[in-house]
This record gives C-alpha cells, structure tokens and sequence, in this order.
C-alpha cells in the first residue's frame, strides 16, 4: 500500500476478503487506512483471511466515523498475521460510541498459528474475541510485543466455552490506561474456558 490515506467504506461483512499466501504490506505510520460503513448500526468487517498464510504489515487502521465495525475477521486457516499495525477505535472521539473490534474469530473452521507482533491496538472494544457461539477449535496464538491502550473491553479475550482455545502465549505486551467504566470489564488478558 502506498504512504497515503486510503478511505474505505465498508458494505459488506467482510468487504473483502484475501485469498492464501497474500500479505497485504503498507509503510508503517503512513500506510493509513480509514474506515467508515454503509450502515451504522450494522456490524460489518474490513477483512477476512479465506486460506493459509495471510498477513497484514505496516498498515494504520483508524475507524474515521461512528460505525459498528469489525477490522479482521481472522482466520479459519492455518497461518494468520498481525505485523507492526495500528488498529485505532477513537472509541473517546464519539459521543455514544458504537462497538468496534480489531480481531474477531467468528467464521466456522479450525483456526491456528495466529501471531500478533510489534502492533498498537488502541481505543476500541475489543483487541481479540472469540464469540460464545463459535464451535471449531483455536490453536497455537502468540501475542508478542504489542501495546494496548484506552480500550473498553478486553484487550485480549480468549473464549470458548463450545470448544477448545490451546497454546496461548502473550509475551512483552503492555496494558495501559483502560476505559472500561464498570465491573468486569477491562481484564487486560481474559481466558474463559480456554
């Protein structure tokens, strides 16, 4: 991706998705993407991996208007990467904020070998979660070197009370003034059932 704003109204859930052994490169701090939907109040995603070895590097994602939005929904393959990104919700911009999350793991389909590295996750809702619903198992996640900050839910929720979440690393990460205004959010990393 070039050193630019790139704006992107989202349509659909996901918009796009990105086929195997694709990684989508930007120039880390100018690589900026800014998101905005059709629909408020629809929950729609940017992305989603749709095969093995899918990756995202250098890129800024800035959720620039008040929508429910999901940034990745990620992945049901084998081989997902998070690399020197920036995910920010501006959750403390908008009056009311609507949710947003940066990685959603919802699709059907054995998820594993996810690594998260060098990332800022900050101002949204969620940084990680797996839905209570979700019934295929999650294997093999590091989270490594990562800063998350001013976030309302958790910055990281390992879920799977259907199903099973093994081999979970979170290393050199640093948590930092969350937003969460009541009990029992703003758990920095959360395992339920995992």
């Amino acid at each position: 991706l070039p050193p630019t704003d790139i704006a992107i109204t989202l349509t659909a859930d996901p918009t796009f998705s990105v086929p195997a052994n694709t990684s989508i490169v930007g120039v880390p701090g100018a690589s900026r993407i800014l998101l905005s939907s059709s629909n408020n109040d629809v929950g729609v995603g940017f992305a989603q991996s749709v095969g093995d070895n899918v990756a995202f590097e250098g890129i800024t994602f800035i959720r620039s208007t008040n929508c429910t939005i999901f940034c990745i929904f990620g992945p049901r393959n084998d081989g997902f990467h998070i690399r020197n990104c920036v995910v920010d919700g501006q959750q403390d911009t908008f009056e009311s904020p609507k949710t947003m999350h940066c990685i959603l793991t919802a699709y059907a389909g054995t998820k594993k070998n996810i690594t998260v590295r060098g990332s800022t996750i900050k101002r949204l809702n969620f940084g990680f979660i797996q839905g209570n619903a979700t019934l295929d198992t999650c294997e093999n996640i590091l989270v490594d070197d990562c800063n998350f900050s001013g976030n309302v839910g958790d910055d990281l929720l390992f879920n799977a009370p259907l199903t099973d979440i093994t081999n979970v690393t979170v290393s050199n990460c640093r948590f930092t003034d969350h937003a969460s205004t009541s009990s029992p959010g703003g758990v920095a990393v959360d395992f339920a059932h995992v």
